[in-house]
């Protein structure tokens, strides 16, 4: 019985030094309209994937004037994580810009045996930029941003539009509408 409990032991702190000594690094084009400061939060329940509540940042790091950063963290659970930047302008560090094309965040998720995640974005288009080498789980998350990548190249020609059919009457902006969605399925199943 005390040789299983010291195994678990030995274990549980083999598993704690090896997500301690996991390393988060990469490269942003970075831009003058964003503060030089990434946000990296632990996203511990569902209801949490989009909040954008400071009390979740676990770590942050300075970009370097190359673009380059490196987090370093004493301690890293297994499981889901957000990185994110922020506006000039803005206060909250977590603070998530989900409006299209311009989303400011990223998830990946962190595995026990994790050394290393390596993560190369544009700055101004953190979500559909970025490009990850980690582990299974985060590149399957990144595939599901794949998925979204016609509707994100298409939203720069149709975002213009749809905002202008907001000063027209209902039947004028049905059209405009109609227009810009024109040669996509926008169809329901």
């Amino acid at each position: 019985m005390k040789n299983k409990f010291f195994l678990l032991v030995l274990f549980a702190i083999q598993s704690f030094l090896s997500l301690s000594q996991t390393s988060i690094t990469g490269y942003l084009d970075k831009k003058d309209t964003v503060k030089p400061w990434l946000y990296l939060s632990y996203i511990d329940k569902y209801s949490n994937i989009f909040s954008g509540y400071d009390g979740m940042v676990i770590d942050s790091v300075e970009i370097q004037a190359n673009g380059s950063f490196a987090i370093r963290p004493n301690l890293y659970k297994e499981g889901l994580y957000r990185l994110n930047i922020q506006d000039i302008g803005t206060t909250a560090k977590a603070g998530m810009k989900m409006d299209l094309p311009d989303e400011n965040y990223i998830f990946f998720y962190l595995e026990g045996s994790e050394k290393s995640v390596n993560i190369r974005a544009d700055a101004l288009a953190l979500s559909r930029s970025y490009q990850i080498t980690a582990n299974r789980v985060s590149s399957n998350i990144q595939s599901l941003r794949d998925l979204r990548a016609k509707f994100f190249t298409s939203v720069d020609s149709i975002w213009p539009k749809l905002k202008e059919s907001e000063s027209y009457d209902e039947d004028h902006r049905q059209k405009i509408q109609e227009s810009s969605f024109a040669g996509y399925d926008v169809s329901r199943p």
